[in-house]
């Protein structure tokens, strides 16, 4: 089976997400081929795995974007620039390729497109408030919705049209099977993690007052750069985390089954104020609302410091269990081999 893959290129968690579903449709022997303009999966050690950069249609030089909502049809249609050739570089691949699905994460505009040359497509969904017009487009498009969120934890309230198509396949996560909680190091000192996304924290103040706040904990904070700690250690040693809501690091912490205070960051779609009321109401984690400041962040760390240091660690959390990180990328892939073959 040949699939498509659009990667949407705002920061790089669409990227992770499909490097995650792609890696595992691969080992099903699929072809799969990334197409985006920003960061895309590492596909050059798996030759069933392509990618194909897309032309940019956002850059200001070009357009000067006019009615780039379609009346409110669209999210991203812009009169005139780049758009034209991003679109027909599309449509060359689909015709040229011919593939069997394309998965959609995401773009109204892609999915439409893509639906329109004959190809079913899955549309990845997103927790917010999603219920406009070109959401509803895309939706109704879909051959399958897949959520990357576990059943029954309130987050798809605005999906009750479609709960048909819908399969809530749980938190995916690059870690799948690499949890290390239960051969976690003992350590003299408390270990503290920052997981912070490619925009920053909201209040940049937010890692020196809990630092300040808690001097008995060594904090720190993934790196790319030669030699870091890879990610997977620390979240394995971690005794807090304090991570922003986004839905990829919500899935690391719960692969490694880490204590965890969330602090939801103001997105488009309230987004990550949509995942934080969700955790705090099933349980599953500590959070701190959207609105609140850096001083209740620490005081919430403090917090969760001292129930791990009278609850101990221990292995992976029932709460973070009921987020169904294990296989949830093979139930993906399910999804979209279903789609493929749907009527």
């Amino acid at each position: 089976m040949r699939i498509g893959y659009y990667v949407h290129h705002h920061g790089r968690g669409h990227a992770t997400r499909a490097g995650v579903i792609g890696r595992a449709a691969a080992a099903r022997d699929h072809a799969v081929t990334f197409l985006g303009s920003g960061p895309l999966p590492e596909t050059a050690d798996d030759p069933r795995l392509e990618a194909v950069v897309l032309p940019r249609d956002d850059q200001r030089q070009d357009a000067p974007f006019r009615d780039a909502q379609a009346g409110g049809a669209l999210h991203w249609a812009p009169l005139g620039g780049g758009y034209a050739q991003r679109a027909c570089r599309i449509a060359q691949w689909v015709h040229s390729q011919a593939p069997d699905v394309v998965v959609v994460d995401v773009s109204v505009e892609v999915a439409a497109l893509v639906r329109l040359l004959g190809v079913p497509v899955v549309v990845v969904t997103q927790p917010g408030q999603r219920d406009d017009a070109p959401h509803r487009l895309a939706y109704d498009m879909a051959a399958a919705l897949l959520a990357p969120w576990p059943p029954g934890v309130g987050l798809d309230a605005h999906l009750e049209p479609w709960r048909d198509a819908l399969f809530e396949v749980g938190g995916l996560t690059r870690f799948d099977g690499a949890c290390a909680t239960s051969h976690r190091v003992p350590s003299q000192e408390a270990v503290g993690v920052f997981l912070v996304g490619g925009e920053g924290w909201d209040d940049p103040t937010l890692p020196d007052v809990v630092r300040a706040a808690t001097p008995e904990v060594r904090w720190r904070t993934p790196s790319t750069a030669p030699g870091a700690t890879p990610i997977e250690t620390l979240l394995a040693q971690a005794d807090v985390v304090v991570t922003h809501a986004g839905q990829n690091a919500i899935a690391d912490v719960a692969a490694f089954g880490a204590p965890a205070v969330v602090v939801a960051q103001r997105r488009p779609f309230d987004e990550q104020a949509t995942m934080g009321r969700c955790l705090a109401a099933t349980g599953i984690a500590r959070v701190v609302p959207v609105e609140s400041g850096a001083d209740e962040v620490a005081r919430a760390t403090g917090r969760a410091l001292a129930e791990v240091a009278r609850r101990g660690r221990g292995p992976v959390g029932a709460g973070w269990r009921a987020w169904r990180t294990e296989e949830a990328a093979q139930r993906a892939v399910d999804v979209v081999e279903g789609a493929c073959r749907a009527p």
